[in-house]
């Protein structure tokens, strides 16, 4: 919302960027945490420490999708984020550009006290695998951050940017999803 309220090219480009970014990484995390509720039967962090040495596609898979939601390069959410910040300012917002960087720092601070607790931390949790299937679909998660975010310039060029541009003509843009809009007077 922060992007598309800044109005300019590169804040709402970063807003559609992020809209990807943030479904990619927040679905690898949702992934991750079914993965180990799966695997535990249970959701108190504090019952499940070590987890780290016992899953360690699901620890891999949560570390690049909370690097990516919190917007560290080279994945796909640094790339979302900096287009966002770029056009904040640009159009002048300096202390919105300060705001994002620190709301970044938050998102770190959360997900830091996750992976330390239940990844990190040493621990005799029982824990059997996650399914083949779950740890298939965390993967491909993880390579499609990656991918998104070291080749980002092909989407911002043919995906991102002109759709940025059709929401910054307008009406234009509504004539292209619905149609051309007559009166019947």
């Amino acid at each position: 919302m922060l992007g598309f309220g800044i109005g300019n090219y590169y804040g709402v480009a970063g807003a559609i960027f992020y809209i990807l970014a943030h479904s990619l990484a927040k679905g690898l995390l949702f992934l991750t945490s079914g993965s180990v509720v799966h695997a535990t039967g249970t959701r108190n962090i504090k019952k499940l420490a070590g987890l780290g040495e016992r899953m360690s596609t699901t620890s891999w898979s949560f570390k690049i999708g909370g690097l990516s939601l919190t917007g560290i390069p080279p994945l796909v959410g640094f790339f979302a984020k900096l287009f966002i910040i770029i056009g904040a300012i640009q159009a002048g917002f300096i202390w919105i550009a300060m705001f994002a960087i620190l709301l970044s720092g938050v998102t770190l601070a959360y997900l830091l006290k996750i992976e330390t607790n239940v990844f990190m931390k040493k621990g005799k949790i029982d824990a059997k695998a996650a399914p083949f299937t779950m740890r298939i679909a965390m993967v491909f998660l993880v390579v499609l951050i990656v991918l998104m975010g070291v080749g980002f310039q092909p989407i911002m060029d043919f995906i991102i940017g002109p759709a940025a541009q059709a929401l910054l003509r307008g009406l234009e843009y509504a004539n292209l999803v619905f149609g051309p809009f007559t009166m019947n007077f």
